[in-house]
């Protein structure tokens, strides 16, 4: 008898032992949760404080920015007509202007105008065809500014102004010899065509840039294969290959040659895009295909002489 009433006793016992840990769970349970809510309720609240700060900060400053917006126009327009990229930045001031933040004022950086001016006495230094027109340069900087990559950009500007001396490998024959090369902008309707330009035995030559059907690197083409002495440096050559030519460069070092490349790659990828475009829409219009001498330049297998 005894025993039954310990057994009945112990039950009691670890019973209300479970009961207790279950209200302790329970509990401990509640505050987690009760923690969580609270947590998730200062979130909301400090994001709804942040707003309203920016909300109002922005709204404090928002006279000064339109001010500095036309500042930034206005300096631009000044130098209008005597630099080209002033002359861009004043057309396309709307797209162009960047503020330094979502809410808070910083002027913007008035740039110093001298690297790029406009050349009324059109000569052979002159990278645009004679009837270039501003609202072509325009557009055609602007698409290309999009489609860069900061660097690409870069060296994008140096090859339309000063142009950079690279080692060129002659197609046919003769040794590689350095030469200067430059983007030419030649006058399309609303576009201008990019050719690679260098100087040559009999004057200027180039190749447009949409005429290239693929661009390789290390030693792929024939030229190279016949010219190229230096093995180790394979990681420093570049080639534009149309369909009767190619173009061989070879440079100091690997990353600029890999700098040459996506940048040349981006851009003949936006020009065939656009001449094929041309193309379409000329297309429409007429059942005779365009004519390469809307160009302005007398081109001969995709080389201008």
């Amino acid at each position: 008898m005894s025993g039954s009433v310990l057994f009945d006793e112990d039950v009691v016992s670890v019973a209300g032992a479970l009961s207790h840990l279950k209200r302790r769970v329970c509990f401990e349970s509640g505050e987690r949760l009760l923690l969580r809510w609270s947590e998730k309720i200062y979130e909301i609240q400090l994001e709804i404080a942040l707003k309203k700060w920016i909300e109002n900060t922005r709204l404090e400053n928002v006279d000064k920015m339109i001010k500095d917006r036309k500042q930034w126009a206005l300096h631009a327009e000044c130098h209008a007509n005597d630099d080209l990229q002033a002359w861009y930045h004043y057309t396309f001031a709307e797209e162009l202007y960047r503020l330094r933040g979502p809410f808070w004022h910083k002027e913007a950086v008035l740039p110093e105008y001298s690297m790029h001016p406009i050349i009324t006495n059109i000569d052979e230094k002159d990278l645009s065809s004679p009837s270039t027109t501003y609202t072509a340069m325009a557009a055609t900087m602007y698409t290309v500014r999009g489609r860069l990559a900061p660097a690409e950009y870069s060296l994008f500007e140096q090859l339309t102004t000063q142009g950079a001396v690279v080692l060129k490998h002659p197609f046919r024959t003769g040794r590689p010899q350095k030469k200067r090369f430059q983007l030419s902008l030649v006058q399309g309707d609303m576009y201008l065509y990019m050719y690679l330009t260098w100087k040559g035995k009999h004057g200027m030559q180039g190749i447009e840039l949409a005429s290239v059907t693929r661009v390789t690197s290390g030693i792929d083409t024939d030229a190279l294969k016949r010219t190229a002495k230096n093995i180790e440096k394979r990681d420093c050559f570049l080639s534009l290959v149309t369909a009767d030519r190619s173009l061989d460069l070879c440079f100091e070092a690997a990353s600029e040659q890999a700098l040459w490349a996506s940048c040349l790659t981006e851009l003949i990828a936006l020009e065939q895009e656009v001449k094929q475009k041309h193309y379409d829409d000329v297309t429409a219009r007429s059942p005779s295909p365009p004519l390469l001498s809307e160009h302005n330049v007398s081109i001969n297998n995709n080389i201008i002489t």
